[in-house]
């Protein structure tokens, strides 16, 4: 008797790598100190942006300062040219003291030299005409101490003048050349501190860089190490799930030796019962019936549940090798493509899993293998001839694919990995044609 051991649902994937726990400290270290470094620059960048914001408000008062020295400016020019029109009029006023001088000096010429005021008053005709030439002389004198007095004044303004016009230069002169220097002390300590506060930006941009390829590390080393953990657990289990079985069949195949070896004590028993026949034509033992390939038969209504079973369970993702006449299971690791999307750490279907599923729901066993399904059954239909639960196959250099036929020329199919179970309309390219199964 031929005893049949059930084997794992999936194979388990080869380990994944294993970071040892130096190099995940090693890596939360680096992480830890380049946080640190980070905090540091971020309190420099700070440090450097606060100096800027200074400089800038010493810029606005650097700027308003120059400001009020052009207004000085302005007004120094305004008072210099006041000034000029000062000495203009000194000059003028001393122009005309000399012209009244040189009038006067001309006067006394033309009468003499000197005025004796005694002959004047001699030689008066009467009383009136002595107080009018006593009077005279009163005019003259002061005529000629007003003359003197007002070039006096004219010359002293003059001088005030120029020298107003002097001090207007200087302060001019000096207030210019002090809102230039505050100008340009002020544009470059701005200029200084925007240098540093852009190279502390830099080296902060520079540190975060770092931390996020440390952090990048540290998390991946991270992922790897959840990975084995994740894999061994998957380990332990699919051990245990195999010496379960192991140690279940091995008490069924105890059980059924046993049971055989009790019917072949009581055949012997009732056979040494019976008498021995003398003679007669030689025994020989009937041969075994033959058994159809997929069993069960079929009917329209099993095709029909067939499609049904497999439209339970669209959306279902996408397994290479998942799927036994229970339902979704592990995929199986390929060593390429499915790999390449962790099929063998799912729970789905593939195509011919998901056919074997939904045939064994009708009471047909079919094979997880698409070229066999395809010899399910004896009656391969054309498109025009497809019912319900029939199976197409695609691969005119191999058959590759196998979807179920639902009706009005459709199919539920699990096509690929990275997709789903789901329903699709029939396309001939690359077809192959139809089967029964049960036929």
């Amino acid at each position: 008797m031929f005893l049949a051991v059930a084997a794992p649902a999936s194979a388990l994937p080869p380990p994944p790598p294993n970071p040892s726990d130096s190099q995940l400290n090693g890596a939360a270290a680096q992480k830890s100190a380049v946080a640190s470094q980070v905090e540091q620059l971020s309190a420099q960048l700070a440090q450097a942006q606060a100096q800027l914001a200074q400089m800038q408000s010493q810029l606005q008062v650097a700027q308003e300062l120059y400001n009020k020295a052009i207004v000085d400016v302005q007004m120094a020019k305004d008072k210099a040219a006041q000034t000029a029109t000062d000495v203009q009029t000194a000059n003028a006023q001393v122009d005309s003291a000399t012209a009244q001088v040189s009038a006067f000096a001309r006067s006394s010429y033309i009468h003499g030299s000197t005025l004796d005021s005694s002959l004047v008053l001699l030689d008066a005709d009467g009383p009136s005409q002595l107080v009018e030439q006593a009077g005279f002389l009163d005019a003259i004198g002061a005529q000629n101490n007003q003359v003197l007095d007002g070039l006096k004044v004219a010359k002293v303004a003059k001088a005030n003048a120029d020298s107003a016009a002097r001090q207007a230069v200087i302060e001019m002169t000096i207030a210019e050349a002090n809102a230039k220097q505050a100008k340009q002390d002020a544009e470059s300590s701005v200029a200084q501190s925007a240098a540093a506060m852009q190279q502390a930006q830099a080296s902060k941009a520079q540190t975060e860089a770092a931390l996020q390829a440390a952090q990048a590390q540290l998390a991946d080393l991270q992922g790897q190490r959840a990975q084995y953990n994740s894999w061994l657990e998957q380990k332990k289990a699919e051990e245990a799930a195999a010496a379960a079985a192991a140690a279940a069949a091995a008490a069924q195949a105890a059980a059924q030796a046993k049971s055989a070896a009790q019917a072949q004590a009581q055949a012997q028993a009732q056979a040494a019962k019976q008498p021995k026949p003398s003679s007669g034509p030689s025994y020989k033992p009937a041969s075994s019936p033959s058994v159809s390939y997929g069993g069960g038969g079929w009917s329209p209504g099993k095709g029909q549940a067939a499609a049904n079973a497999a439209l339970q369970w669209l959306g279902t993702i996408y397994a290479w090798g998942g799927g036994t006449a229970s339902g979704p299971s592990r995929g199986v690791s390929d060593g390429g493509v499915a790999d390449s999307y962790g099929d063998y750490n799912k729970i789905g279907f593939d195509c011919s899993g998901l056919a074997l599923y939904a045939w064994a729901q009708a009471g047909v066993s079919l094979s997880h293998y698409s070229g066999y399904q395809y010899k399910s059954g004896s009656v391969h239909p054309s498109l025009s001839q497809l019912m319900p639960g029939d199976l197409l196959f695609w691969g005119i250099y191999g058959i590759h694919h196998v979807a179920i036929y639902i009706g009005n020329g459709q199919v539920v199919q699990a096509p690929q990995s990275g997709d789903v179970v789901k329903i699709s309309k029939i396309w001939t390219s690359d077809y192959v044609g139809a089967t029964r199964p049960g036929t």
